[in-house]
């Protein structure tokens, strides 16, 4: 407990109060003051009343998170965990953790609410960059408290801390868009190598999401920035990476040891082939599906069974009735023309003039898209769904912010009320 009073809690105030604009601090300040006592009051009565999932990992890495540390040798070396769990990067960093606090459960939850308040502070510095500060206060808001995200601070789960890392890359990404500096390329290489351990494929996500974007800024019109930089990034990662990643004796010292994490292998190429058709998804609904995020807090019976399932549904509800519509509407207002400029005539000349051609904005879509597809490919959505959770949330905050106050009720009165009938009808429907 001391080390979570007098580490995570003031560091996580320190960043909220050096990443503020100008009029912001007090109000970043408040919000993460909010959030531990809020969020720290039900992880501790959620570790009490059901520590673990009861699926997943959780178990695993808190079990390793125990293993010996004899030496400063033994604390870097990512091997200990080889035999154990194919990806050692979540519990490698837990058991740095153990050696300072003890196998303390609830001290590695507030290390993952931690992660969502910083995550949170990263969403609010690039809300400055893609819109304004009320956009950027608006998306601390949501990251903390209407997102289905925090359901991974409840348990041990390494999904938060891949969220924060992507995200972490976004910005980095969103600042190279607008201008060339030489901070942020670090950055995104860094963030992006990190996520080596972890879940060695987001590398090759991130590389395709920075190519994906130079040729969609490429392809549009009065683009600020430089228009090469990201490829040139993009080539830069892959450069950095390919070697590390598609080499199986460099992938061990990683202490990944089996193929199907090593890129390139034969292993590997066969994931998505393995997995496809023993998967239980409906391609038809998968659309549906990934935009919903979890139903099943709206099923009566999984109120009865009150578990965990039953828990990741209920923190569902609030994108299903409340951000979702706007989302929709987000995305109908990235593809019009930005306001001041003249429309163009054409479909295609009008296409080069909107937001998502001419501002960053392009970078959060194309990263949504290479999840999804990434999702249909291996035919599900679950580990991949969690880093494109806050791109989805910006672009339903952005819906959100420039849809008049009196549309916006509407819609969302519409929005309820519709969606609402048919979930009652498909739940009555099929018991």
């Amino acid at each position: 407990m001391l080390i979570f009073l007098i580490v995570f809690v003031p560091a996580s105030l320190l960043i909220a109060s050096r990443v503020a604009a100008k009029g912001d601090r007090q109000f970043l300040i408040k919000c993460v003051v909010f959030a531990w006592v809020l969020q720290s009051f039900i992880v501790a009565f959620m570790n009490n009343w059901r520590p673990f999932a009861g699926g997943g990992d959780d178990m695993n890495y808190f079990n390793l998170a125990d293993v010996p540390i004899q030496n400063v040798s033994d604390a870097l070396d990512l091997t200990r965990f080889i035999g154990y769990i194919e990806q050692p990067g979540y519990p490698w960093m837990l058991s740095l953790l153990n050696a300072l606090t003890g196998h303390d459960l609830l001290v590695f939850k507030f290390l993952n609410l931690f992660f969502l308040i910083l995550l949170a502070l990263t969403w609010y510095r690039i809300g400055l960059i893609l819109e304004s500060q009320q956009f950027a206060r608006q998306m601390m808001l949501g990251i903390l408290f209407l997102t289905p995200q925090w359901y991974y601070i409840f348990f041990l789960l390494k999904d938060m801390s891949i969220s924060l890392l992507q995200s972490i890359f976004m910005l980095a990404a969103i600042q190279l868009w607008v201008s060339t500096r030489v901070r942020p390329i670090i950055t995104a290489v860094l963030s992006s190598l990190v996520l080596l351990p972890f879940r060695t494929t987001l590398i090759v996500q991130n590389a395709a999401v920075l190519l994906g974007s130079f040729i969609i800024k490429a392809f549009g019109r009065r683009v600020r920035g430089n228009r090469l930089m990201p490829l040139l990034l993009g080539l830069l990662i892959f450069g950095v990476s390919l070697p590390l990643v598609t080499n199986p004796d460099v992938m061990i010292f990683f202490g990944i040891y089996t193929s199907d994490r090593v890129i390139g292998t034969e292993e590997w190429l066969g994931t998505g082939d393995r997995i496809g058709p023993s998967s239980e998804i409906n391609r038809i609904l998968f659309p549906l599906e990934y935009l919903l995020i979890e139903t099943s807090g709206l099923s009566p019976n999984a109120w009865s069974r009150f578990d965990s399932i039953w828990l990741r549904g209920v923190l569902a509800i609030p994108w299903i009735f409340l951000l979702l519509p706007f989302f929709f509407k987000g995305l109908h207002w990235l593809f019009r023309t930005p306001d001041g400029v003249r429309p163009a005539q054409g479909l295609v000349l009008r296409f080069q003039q909107s937001r998502v051609v001419t501002s960053p904005w392009s970078l959060v879509l194309f990263f949504i898209l290479v999840s999804v597809s990434i999702s249909w490919t291996v035919g599900t959505s679950t580990r991949w769904r969690l880093a494109d959770m806050p791109m989805m949330a910006a672009i339903a905050m952005a819906g959100w912010t420039y849809t008049r106050p009196k549309l916006r009720k509407q819609l969302l009165f519409l929005w309820i009320g519709c969606s609402g009938i048919l979930f009652a009808l498909f739940y009555l429907i099929n018991g």
